[in-house]
């Protein structure tokens, strides 16, 4: 596996790179970092070259002062790919990595081949409402988030700093109409979990429903973080579709 750090935009974005083969890009979910994808990385270098970054202050990338936003990242994103010669890419993205992926294949849908997006939304609409759900997942991200930061951050000081700017984005930002979503061409599968703490399930069977080269998964006994409760599974179902 190859490590580096690349300078985008006046910050450090750090990336690893492994295996050979049609480029597959894995896009973290927010206050989180590339380290979460478990076993999914090594089974898709099998048959593919993978990047997976980390995103703009997040795990082993630097952030400056400005408010993050989905197109900041998408346009990082975009210019990793630019600087390390792909000219297009498959994405697996996560909750807000998958978000970015939308975005780029708003604005950019030649780089993007096909989109696996877990735990997405595309409006403020499609947050859970309601009565709080917790699970023992919910309650390891919590902790094991924090930490992961203060162990891989260049500030591991700005941890609270970091949240607070993320929130900002999570309490304005996605808000694509559905027509907008409509006109993405791009092939996705809606990859979600049934137990989901964060997303309404309902929002995500419309986003399949808009898509025109939609497909919909709904895993069971799993929400926001398959990845973690079922990697294996998870992974049986990403390779499968990309492969596919």
């Amino acid at each position: 596996m190859l490590s580096r750090t690349m300078d985008i935009d006046g910050i450090q974005i750090a990336y690893d790179v492994t295996g050979d083969g049609p480029v597959v890009l894995l896009l973290h979910g927010g206050a989180v970092d590339s380290s979460w994808w478990g076993p999914l990385v090594p089974a898709l270098a099998e048959t593919h070259q993978v990047i997976a970054m980390d995103s703009r202050g997040h795990g082993r990338s630097s952030m400056d002062d400005r408010q993050i936003s989905y197109a900041r990242m998408a346009d990082d994103t975009l210019e990793l790919l630019d600087l390390l010669g792909v000219p297009k890419v498959d994405i697996v993205g996560w909750s807000d990595g998958a978000i970015i992926a939308f975005d780029l294949a708003l604005r950019r849908p030649e780089r993007i081949g096909r989109i696996v997006a877990y735990g997405a939304n595309f409006d403020l609409g499609g947050y859970r409402t309601g009565e709080e759900v917790s699970s023992p997942s919910l309650e390891h991200f919590a902790v094991e988030g924090p930490r992961r930061y203060q162990e891989h951050s260049p500030h591991p000081e700005r941890w609270d700093e970091l949240l607070a700017n993320l929130r900002n984005m999570w309490t304005t930002e996605p808000n694509w109409t559905p027509a907008e979503i409509a006109s993405i061409e791009t092939p996705v599968l809606v990859l979600d979990g049934l137990d989901e703490e964060v997303i309404d399930i309902e929002h995500a069977r419309l986003m399949a429903d808009l898509l025109p080269n939609g497909e919909l998964l709904l895993m069971p006994d799993t929400g926001h973080f398959a990845m973690y409760d079922q990697p294996e599974e998870f992974t049986r179902i990403v390779v499968g579709y990309l492969d596919s």
